[in-house]
């Protein structure tokens, strides 16, 4: 899910979807998506399917590594991705020139969930470049944005990641891990599973 264990929002219990090839390349034989010319890649409406699949150079060997496996995966059902890595694709994303593109996100930077809901998969928000559109979704984001309790905000963000794990307008592949290292003087720097950034009041040289 988009939220990692530790918070009191993410999804509890199993997932609605799970990895089964098997049952994907019965559903696209069942609709007719298959390989009419034997080499390997199914076709719709007389094209190979050909998925496209964007990220940023800066996003490293591990974005694009995922990348290779998702192709491996893809190919195994019949589909074909290229893996395409770019400098920017600020302008690729705003065209809808793309399949797939990888994204980091800092979900809950105040520890709420109402921020990464609402910023990434609310109707036209700016950082849904899906455009995922769910009118009980946004009810959901709206009925956060007028609760205080934190118990129900809590409930509240589970309903939203629960639609988000049924309808798949994003695959959530995991949760980094990091460390800081600091000389021995260094002190006062904690880490927090939310934030990016650890300079702040309490730092101190000693």
């Amino acid at each position: 899910g988009p939220f990692a264990p530790v918070y009191d929002f993410a999804h509890i219990g199993k997932l609605p979807h799970t990895y089964n090839p098997a049952l994907a390349r019965e559903l696209l034989d069942s609709v007719g998506i298959v390989d009419g010319n034997g080499d390997g890649v199914r076709e719709h409406n007389g094209n190979n399917i050909v998925l496209r699949f964007i990220l940023r150079t800066g996003h490293g060997a591990s974005a694009k590594n995922m990348g290779v496996a998702m192709q491996s995966a893809f190919r195994d059902i019949g589909i074909s991705m290229e893996v395409s890595q770019v400098e920017s694709f600020g302008d690729i994303i705003d065209n809808g020139e793309f399949d797939l593109v990888w994204e980091r996100w800092t979900a809950a930077p105040g520890l709420d969930p109402q921020y990464f809901l609402e910023a990434s998969f609310k109707t036209e928000a700016h950082g849904n470049k899906g455009n995922y559109s769910s009118a009980v979704f946004d009810n959901l984001v709206k009925e956060l944005g007028r609760t205080f309790d934190r118990e129900e905000r809590i409930e509240l963000g589970r309903k939203g990641v629960q639609i988000l794990l049924e309808d798949v307008p994003a695959l959530f592949l995991f949760h980094g891990e990091g460390n800081i290292v600091t000389r021995e003087n260094i002190k006062g720097i904690y880490r927090f599973p939310t934030e990016i950034y650890y300079i702040d009041s309490r730092v101190r040289v000693e």
